[in-house]
């Protein structure tokens, strides 16, 4: 964990509804239509608030970049107002933890840099290291037992994958790989479980992308790679329909990696800390997206099974 995520998960940090949808939007939004005039204001005043929180500091752009936690290079692009750039969600984050200014601020919605002190929409930072914590999967999904649960994992499902893949995952992380495979084995006890109720979104380019070894997954064998298709599809069939995994085109739309525990908790994951949402309306509203992807699916949950093998 960063010396930035260590920083942040001690304090938590106040996000509106609206600035979580406004993020939310930029990545839903089909890629033809990105770019609209909306997110070109955004934008700007996000670069202008930016040069004014760096004027207030008095750091040169290198140490005004250490300070939020982004390299230089990524700095002056917010910056350089050439292209229209939005922050990452953590970026937000640290700004707001660092300067105690509102991310509605930083966005441009509300005119008062001042955090609100009271709001029941409200974001807490987990620290991660790039791999869930087995403890904390257990832990929400026993305070969240017997609800719908539905994820969108940030590289393939973590309870299909074999042995080989998280090797390859964790190669030269003897203490990630330990925490892989127990992650593996919780989560897959728990899509056995009778009252599992389990709804997964991937992109189609994903799964096409780890068939042919491409990106990401260079280096892994080709039996290495048909082996674990084969075991995805092996188990899909055996656990449908409570375990239900539906491939969207990755061209139309775009889901964040996320768990949505009912309607009780979100968590999205951003690179080095999970983002935590207890807000019942933001919760509706990541629902309404992840549902929107299931209902617009390519490959259905009762075909991926065979569409994985033929891969």
């Amino acid at each position: 964990m960063s010396v930035r995520s260590a920083a942040l998960c001690r304090k938590k940090i106040i996000v509106t509804k609206d600035v979580i949808c406004f993020l939310k939007s930029q990545y839903d939004e089909p890629i033809h239509q990105r770019g609209s005039m909306d997110k070109r204001d955004t934008s700007e005043i996000f670069r202008q608030r930016l040069l004014q929180l760096q004027a207030q500091d008095g750091l040169s752009q290198s140490a005004f970049a250490t300070r939020i936690g982004i390299d230089r290079s990524a700095l002056s692009q917010l910056l350089s107002g050439r292209e229209v750039r939005l922050p990452r969600a953590e970026t937000l984050v640290a700004l707001s933890a660092g300067f105690n200014v509102s991310t509605d601020w930083l966005l441009g919605l509300a005119a008062d840099p001042a955090i609100a002190t009271e709001t029941t929409d409200r974001m807490e930072v987990q620290p991660s290291d790039g791999h869930a914590d087995p403890a904390l999967i257990q832990q929400w999904h026993q305070e969240t037992l017997g609800q719908k649960v539905r994820s969108v994992p940030s590289r393939l499902p973590a309870m299909l994958r074999t042995a080989d893949v998280i090797a390859f995952e964790t190669a030269g992380a003897p203490d990630a790989r330990e925490r892989a495979e127990a992650l593996t084995a919780l989560q897959l006890g728990h899509v056995r479980q009778a009252e599992s109720d389990l709804e997964m979104c991937l992109s189609v380019q994903r799964m096409q992308e780890f068939a042919v070894g491409a990106g990401l997954w260079r280096g892994l064998s080709r039996d290495q790679r048909r082996a674990q298709l084969t075991h995805m599809a092996d188990i899909l069939d055996e656990l449908y329909p409570s375990f239900r995994l539906y491939l969207y085109d990755g061209l139309r739309g775009f889901l964040l990696p996320q768990l949505l525990f009912g309607y009780q908790r979100a968590a999205i994951f951003a690179g080095d800390i999970y983002l935590m949402i207890r807000a019942r309306q933001t919760i509706r509203d990541l629902v309404h997206g992840f549902d929107g992807q299931v209902r617009a699916a390519t490959v259905q949950a009762h075909e991926v099974g065979d569409f994985l093998r033929k891969l």
